[in-house]
C-alpha cells in the first residue's frame, strides 16, 4: 500500500510522509443538508450527497519533509505539489463556525505568482497543520543559510589556494560559480 502511494505521489527515496490529511465531512455539511432537503422533496438529493462524499474521500493532502502534496483520484489521478523552498505565503482561513468545529482552509502562495498555488480545503486541525508546514519552512531556510555559509567558507579556501598559486584564477572562478548556484 505504501509503495503504491509513493509511486502515485512521486516521492523521492529520502522523502517521508509526515501527515496524511483527508478533508473533514464537516466542511461539506451544507452540501449534505441541501442533498437531504432535495431527497425529501424530489428524491434526487442522494446523488448530490454521493458525489460530494466521493469527491471528499478521493481528495488527500500529504505533508512530507520536502513539500506539500494534493492528490485527487476521482475518475482520474491528479497530483500537484509545492516544495517548501518555493513557498512565499501561507494563509489560514476559518470562519466562526469553522473555528468552532476546528476545521479550515490553508492557502499556499509561491514565488512568481499572485494566485493560490495549492489549497488544503476543509481540513481538521488547520492550525496544527499550518504549524507543521511552517516548521518545515523554517528548516528549509536554515538549511539554505547553512549551505550558503558552507559555500562562502569553500570560496575563501579556494581563494587562498589561488593566492598561493595552487590553482589558477580560471579554476577559482569556475569553482566559485558552481558553489554560488
Amino acid at each position: 500500500m505504501e509503495k503504491c502511494i509513493n509511486e502515485n505521489l512521486g516521492l523521492s527515496k529520502d522523502e517521508k510522509i509526515i501527515e496524511e490529511i483527508t478533508p473533514s465531512p464537516l466542511g461539506f455539511i451544507v452540501y449534505y443538508l441541501f442533498g437531504g432537503f432535495l431527497c425529501f422533496l424530489f428524491g434526487i438529493g442522494i446523488i448530490l450527497i454521493l458525489i460530494v462524499e466521493l469527491n471528499r474521500r478521493k481528495t488527500k493532502y500529504y505533508i512530507t519533509n520536502k513539500r506539500v502534496i494534493h492528490e485527487y483520484t476521482f475518475l482520474s489521478n491528479n497530483v500537484s505539489s509545492v516544495n517548501y523552498s518555493k513557498i512565499q505565503d501561507l494563509h489560514l482561513e476559518q470562519g466562526f463556525i469553522e473555528r468552532e468545529f476546528k476545521i479550515g482552509n490553508i492557502k499556499i502562495n509561491t514565488a512568481g505568482s499572485n494566485k493560490i498555488e495549492l489549497e488544503l480545503k476543509s481540513i481538521k486541525n488547520p492550525i496544527k497543520v499550518k504549524n507543521i508546514i511552517e516548521k518545515h519552512l523554517s528548516k528549509e531556510k536554515i538549511e539554505k543559510i547553512e549551505k550558503k555559509e558552507d559555500a562562502i567558507d569553500k570560496i575563501e579556501r579556494l581563494h587562498s589556494l589561488m593566492e598561493k598559486g595552487i590553482i589558477t584564477k580560471s579554476e577559482f572562478e569556475n569553482k566559485k560559480k558552481i558553489l554560488l548556484e
